[in-house]
């Protein structure tokens, strides 16, 4: 009866719950921004909105049974009145989006004014109950002023606009943050990418494209991101892991396999292991790798992964709504000015744009129109979630009639243009990469590959005279390769060089052409917070693994 004598529309309450029944996530999300969670005053109202916004985190469809059927799940179905209830909301709508609001807007400014009552009561009956005096009653006092503060600036539900002060007062949280060392940032692993991203990495609420023709291994270095988020290298030959102190928890959401084909590349990335061999394995194989496989796989179940159910993998907002309910579970360090949670910086793996369905309100309109509603939504929901989401993109096919070495040296490196809506994308990406490996265009490159074979082929024959195994010299064979630039190493680089079946001169081509098949370049074309240019890498097909090269492995290249 309380509830029922404060200010509130029950016309308005209904008309607004019928209105987002009928026009489903969008208008949720509209109303969300405006009345917030708890914004009806009426019980049953609430019980409806509190299903609602539970169908949206859930991915699931909007529409009378799903309403019921989550009351139903609740235990509510019987305070909102049974399904003649429900039927009766269905048929009360706004007449536009417009009108909608306006009634959103009604609810708000009631919910406010019951927020402000019970303000007063609450304080009323303090001071009754317990009267203070002196520096208390000061103290109390100016605690409820902050508090009606907070009512006239938020309301009860939706927000209001911020002083130049409160966001002030953020920039300053997030500076001492960064003066502590206590940078919420992600590193990629990448140095000089990191430096392009303000100096430490991409920050919460970035949008960073990964683009590429197929390939050219944009799914991979989007997972060696996610790898490095994880772990850290161990040494650099052979690239060993250990779980870092604090690892950045990750959600990975792919449509263009399935979820068992993308953790067996993070297997054969972690553990070393040719990627075509753990996908068609032999008895014989396993028994000589079971230690790595399962070392791997231990350091995989110690990591914060999660995936989309394959089943939801092809809506962003299916998806949106797991990673929602994925998000809440991390813990709260802190509240900005708005009220809302920070929490400690999380990425998502979208793969990849073009093969996520298009939303049922942009049907008619063209592709590009189509492509941006997908990257802003990608965008909102990453600002309001405090993530880093990776979002990849593949190129239109324009590129491949682009000659291969044109005049301005560009040829055909992706540019952000490649991309199928590129007005959006440059919009709302934070940071635009292209991957390009200039040997999937390099008519040489099956010479490269009989090089190789004819050389190591050599060692492995000149190995009989040494008494070194095959296995142990192809192994040193790789760190030979692996080390030829680094100075530090230079005395295990002589000593395995001296043990070579190869001689300098032949160990020196075997580099190089192996050099032209694993070199990769993360092309920044585009970036928001830092300069733009190229990151060099290495990439090595058989483990799915993108490298850094460091400046005498670009120098020497």
């Amino acid at each position: 009866m309380i509830g029922r004598q404060l200010p509130h529309d029950a016309a308005a309450e209904l008309s607004v719950l019928g209105s987002c029944l009928r026009w489903g996530p969008e208008a949720i999300a509209d109303v969300r921004s405006v009345i917030g969670d708890h914004g009806m005053c009426i019980e049953a109202h609430q019980a409806c909105w509190d299903a609602l916004q539970m169908l949206v985190e859930k991915g699931r469809s909007i529409d009378r049974i799903t309403l019921e059927s989550e009351l139903r799940s609740r235990g509510t179905l019987g305070t909102v009145g049974g399904p003649q209830a429900i039927a009766r909301v269905a048929e009360t709508c706004a007449r536009n989006k417009q009108e909608l609001l306006v009634h959103a807007v009604l609810i708000a400014e009631h919910a406010q004014a019951r927020a402000a009552i019970e303000l007063a009561r609450a304080f009323a009956q303090q001071l009754l109950t317990n009267p203070l005096t002196g520096d208390e009653l000061a103290a109390e006092l100016a605690r409820t002023a902050e508090r009606f503060t907070d009512v006239a600036r938020n309301g009860a539900g939706g927000k209001r606009g911020l002083s130049i002060k409160q966001v002030g007062d953020d920039w300053e949280r997030e500076f001492q943050l960064e003066l502590s060392g206590r940078t919420r940032s992600i590193s990629t692993g990448f140095a000089k990418l990191d430096s392009m991203c303000k100096r430490r990495g991409p920050r919460p609420g970035w949008l960073l494209f990964v683009s590429g023709r197929p390939k050219m291994g944009k799914t991979s270095f989007a997972l060696q991101v996610l790898i490095e988020a994880m772990f850290d290298r161990v040494d650099g030959f052979p690239v060993r892991w250990k779980l870092k102190d604090r690892p950045t928890p990750v959600f990975i959401v792919c449509d263009e396999m399935r979820n068992a084909e993308l953790y067996e590349r993070l297997l054969a990335n972690l553990a070393g292991l040719d990627a075509s061999a753990i996908g068609a394995p032999t008895q014989r194989w396993y028994e000589h790798n079971r230690e790595r496989v399962d070392a791997a796989r231990k350091l995989l179940d110690s990591a914060p992964i999660e995936w989309c159910p394959d089943e939801h993998s092809g809506d962003l907002r299916k998806a949106f709504g797991i990673i929602r309910r994925w998000r809440s579970e991390h813990p709260i360090i802190d509240r900005d000015q708005q009220g809302r949670p920070v929490r400690e910086p999380a990425l998502v793996m979208l793969d990849f744009l073009q093969s996520f369905v298009d939303f049922p309100e942009t049907a008619k309109q063209n592709i590009n129109e189509r492509t941006g509603a997908k990257v802003k939504f990608v965008k909102d929901e990453s600002k309001a979630l405090g993530l880093v989401s990776l979002l990849l993109s593949q190129l239109n096919r324009d590129l491949e009639k682009r000659p291969i070495d044109d005049e301005s040296g560009q040829g055909r490196r992706p540019q952000a243009s490649d991309n199928e809506g590129s007005g959006k994308i440059e919009q709302y990406g934070d940071v635009l990469m292209g991957c390009y490996r200039p040997v999937v265009y390099d008519p040489k490159h099956q010479e490269y590959r009989d090089q190789i074979k004819i050389l190591r082929k050599r060692a492995v024959d000149g190995c009989k005279n040494t008494g070194i195994g095959v296995a142990r010299m192809l192994n040193d064979l790789d760190e030979l390769i692996a080390i030829r630039n680094d100075q530090a190493q230079q005395r295990r680089f002589e000593l395995l060089l001296h043990d070579c079946p190869l001689g300098r001169t032949e160990v020196q081509e075997l580099a190089s052409a192996t050099t032209k098949l694993s070199t990769a370049e993360i092309i920044v074309q585009l970036n928001r917070h830092g300069p733009t240019g190229t990151v060099y890498a290495d990439f090595f097909g058989q483990f799915y693994r993108f490298l850094p090269r460091n400046k005498s492995q670009q120098e020497a290249a």
